[in-house]
């Protein structure tokens, strides 16, 4: 048996290198510098692009435009807001660093054979993974979203798709008008090309992100679970990967199937995979709220439960 090394998953990176003196090119130096090229084409970049947008709009007929004007305006400003949130997430141990776990917590009745974190000295709970960018273990990890310059995980899972799905909104809003002032209009015809190729570029981008996240909120997997799980079903045709969770009877460990990956953690139902994916379901669902350890859910669900049952066996 071989354990599965899920940061290879993530290999994806900017090279930053060239941008770094030798003596100043460690990993958080990196990062810093992905979250401010982040945050230039986040904030002040899009800032630049809406506002030429907006007065290509109104140099035609204000009245037209108001409303569709107004909807832009208020996104994107409060898509900023959303965007420094996010960063603050990555910067709060309160949303992102799963509590440290000794020995001591866990007695022989425990279903779960947990990895200990020889980095962060702690034991890595179901569905927890060691991020090497932010060299800490991280609750329901995602993955590192490179546009954004932070790790996405449970806490700020809610917000990432608010981002993405009113960015979205936003490029539809663009996609159209400029469409419809090159066609109909003709005018502008420079600009309107620039953001009818600009908005379908992202909302190619966009709505395939979409997809894969409402796909992944469907099976309650995260990206980096999917990916991983993806990879053992063609290459592990033995079954002879170990990976989390593991499940132990009275100290006996039993490897979950590889055909049984795709249930590890699926719910009975859609409404309870959105809230172990969202948080919990209430007023605040759609407000900008990061969501803390205390109401994650880290069981495995009742279906592998079942499939498993001489291990969840009635005491």
């Amino acid at each position: 048996m071989v354990l599965l090394n899920l940061r290879s998953l993530n290999k994806l990176n900017f090279n930053l290198d060239i941008l770094i003196p030798n003596a100043y090119n460690t990993p958080t130096n990196k990062l810093l510098i992905n979250r401010l090229i982040a945050t230039f084409f986040n904030v002040p970049f899009v800032i630049v692009l809406i506002v030429i947008f907006l007065y290509y709009m109104m140099s035609n007929n204000l009245s037209t435009y108001l409303p569709l004007i107004v909807i832009v305006s208020v996104i994107t400003f409060y898509n900023i807001f959303i965007f420094f949130i996010l960063l603050y997430s990555n910067y709060s141990d309160t949303y992102l660093k799963q509590p440290k776990m000794s020995g001591d917590k866990f007695d022989d009745t425990t279903y779960y054979c947990y990895e200990y974190c020889q980095t962060c000295q702690s034991y890595k709970l179901n569905r927890t993974h060691h991020s090497k960018k932010l060299n800490c273990c991280i609750y329901k990890f995602d993955h590192f979203c490179q546009w954004l310059g932070i790790v996405i995980n449970y806490g700020n899972y809610k917000l990432f798709l608010q981002y993405i799905i009113l960015n979205l909104i936003n490029c539809l809003i663009v996609f159209v008008v400029s469409l419809y002032r090159l066609v109909m209009l003709r005018q502008w015809l420079g600009l309107s090309i620039m953001y009818l190729a600009l908005s379908t570029l992202f909302l190619l981008a966009l709505i395939s992100l979409v997809a894969v996240h409402w796909k992944l909120i469907y099976t309650n997997q995260t990206t980096v679970e999917f990916l991983n799980y993806r990879w053992l079903k063609k290459h592990d045709k033995q079954n002879g990967i170990i990976y989390s969770p593991i499940l132990q009877n009275n100290g006996n460990l039993e490897y979950i199937s590889i055909k049984d990956c795709n249930i590890v953690y699926t719910r009975d139902s859609f409404i309870s995979n959105i809230r172990d994916a969202l948080g919990p379901i209430n007023i605040f669902l759609l407000l900008p709220t990061l969501n803390s350890f205390q109401t994650l859910n880290l069981e495995v669900s009742n279906k592998l439960k079942e499939q498993y049952k001489n291990v969840y066996k009635e005491s």
